[in-house]
């Protein structure tokens, strides 16, 4: 499909990158773009393509002919005599070869051009073949790693993918656990079990510690919790994350829980998302 759509014929392999709209091909071929988006990641983990999708700041160019047709081609053509000395003072030898990365920017302040003018003067010198050059991608690109092959289909290493699946589906469990309010395992003990360690002990200093060691959340705990935040309300409005820090009693979790008891009961409430006041 990817291929058809830029027209590459069988065992092609163009040396160029490709602009990348991945909601305009899947509207073409009439599939679903998170699911072509995701062919795509999958061809690329195999091989088969290289998907960039980050916007680049550089341009690269290389040079396309011998030096000393340079040197001719700048005595005839001395408006761009400028131009082509900054190119191999900046990029060096190796621009012959290769082709070498470069920001617009600092070429338009060095030259004393806009970058409007200074694209022109490069697209001039790739139309005359002395340069090949590219500007920087403002936007998703895609550039073939295999050639084009005759069969419709690609056998994947499936089981990888499975036990990668499986991976990540035990990371995320990781990842619920750790974010439960309130916590049933020292934060600090699970994120070492999360990259694979085995804790010796409990951290003593998280909000899951704290609470353990406060002792659990019983009525007089609550009773006392309750009368320190309504006193901190007491005549004015209170933001929430500050009201739970200026609390002393009790852990921060379970101050948070206990100031939803008294928003469910009444006696606090809500004067926009973050603040509260007495009822």
């Amino acid at each position: 499909m990817v291929c058809n759509h830029y027209g590459i014929a069988i065992g092609a392999m163009p040396d160029q990158d490709f602009p990348l709209d991945i909601t305009a091909i899947a509207k073409a071929f009439n599939v679903n773009p998170i699911h072509f988006h995701n062919s795509l990641r999958l061809l690329d983990t195999e091989g088969i393509l290289s998907l960039n999708e980050r916007a680049e700041d550089f341009a690269y160019l290389m040079v396309t002919v011998q030096p000393h047709y340079l040197l001719d081609f700048k005595t005839r053509y001395p408006e761009k005599e400028d131009l082509i000395d900054h190119i191999l003072r900046a990029l060096g030898g190796e621009v012959y070869s290769d082709a070498v990365a470069f920001r617009l920017k600092s070429w338009t302040a060095a030259l004393g051009m806009d970058e409007a003018a200074l694209k022109q003067q490069l697209e001039q010198l790739a139309m005359r073949g002395v340069i090949a050059w590219h500007a920087p991608s403002t936007s998703p690109t895609l550039r073939f790693t295999r050639a084009r092959l005759r069969l419709t289909r690609e056998e994947l290493q499936w089981d990888k993918y499975i036990f990668l699946e499986q991976q990540a589906q035990q990371r995320l469990v990781q990842v619920e656990r750790y974010l439960e309010v309130p916590g049933k395992r020292c934060r600090s003990a699970s994120l070492e079990a999360y990259f694979g360690e085995q804790p010796d002990k409990d951290c003593g200093i998280c909000d899951v510690c704290k609470a353990a060691a406060a002792g659990p959340l019983d009525q007089a705990r609550i009773a006392a919790i309750s009368a320190e935040l309504l006193a901190l309300v007491a005549g004015r409005d209170a933001v929430i994350p500050d009201l739970i820090e200026q609390g002393t009693v009790g852990t921060r979790a379970q101050r948070l829980e206990v100031l939803g008891m008294l928003l469910d009961a009444g006696q606090l409430i809500r004067v926009d998302t973050q603040t509260v006041r007495k009822a």
